[in-house]
């Protein structure tokens, strides 16, 4: 009975198989394994490794933020184009540090009025950081961007008088230059100034207080 159910040699091909199966899966586990560790390996070697943006502690240089928004520091408001040369006298702006972390500001919030800037920038608190994470590999360009709050002189808070304002919902402030925004701010924004700057720009009249968001790549 049990020879018409198992034919001679049948025990043996059966065997064999269950053998050569798990060779198969061992072999395959091995290869996709060593694949994974190459793969890691060889990013390593090329430096490519994911992480979050860059974010600098809070800076005060006023005439860091008078060179990227020189419409806003000195002259007209709505007439002078981004990127165009800081008031005469400035200082030429620094370059802001990237993830490596060379060449920034340094330094954390304290009495703006020490690095006060030229024009009408009285003083600033604000911080640099990466436009996106870092990815693996990169895909599009990491920019720079600066936000904050800059305070104006009385006078250059005079010379925005007479700009058509409109109100704008508060600006989404990030946690570490919360303590910076005035209070009960009114915000308001002005299409022209935007324009001029190259920058997102909001005013608060009553604290002659801008807040601003740029992005320089």
């Amino acid at each position: 009975m049990s020879g018409a159910l198992f034919p001679p040699g049948s025990a043996r091909r059966t065997k064999r198989a269950v053998l050569l199966t798990v060779a198969v899966l061992l072999l395959a586990t091995v290869i996709c394994g060593g694949g994974a560790v190459l793969a890691a390996n060889m990013l390593g070697l090329t430096g490519c490794e994911p992480k979050p943006p860059y974010v600098s502690a809070v800076q005060n240089d006023a005439r860091r933020v008078a060179s990227l928004l020189p419409a806003l520091a000195s002259g007209n408001p709505t007439g002078t184009p981004a990127g165009s040369a800081a008031p005469s006298g400035s200082a030429a702006p620094s370059g802001s540090a990237g993830p490596s972390g060379s060449g920034g500001p340094s330094g954390s919030a304290g009495n703006g009025s020490a690095d006060a800037g030229p024009g009408g920038i009285a003083t600033v608190h604000y911080h640099f950081r990466d436009s996106a994470p870092h990815t693996c590999p990169q895909i599009g360009v990491i920019g720079t961007v600066h936000e904050g709050f800059a305070q104006l002189t009385p006078e250059r808070a005079e010379a925005l008088r007479g700009l058509r304002w409109t109100p704008a919902d508060a600006p989404a402030v990030p946690t570490d230059l919360q303590q910076f925004a005035p209070a009960n701010a009114a915000w308001q924004t002005n299409a022209d100034l935007d324009k001029a700057t190259g920058a997102t720009i909001l005013y608060d009249p009553a604290s002659r207080t801008v807040y601003f968001r740029i992005r320089t790549d």
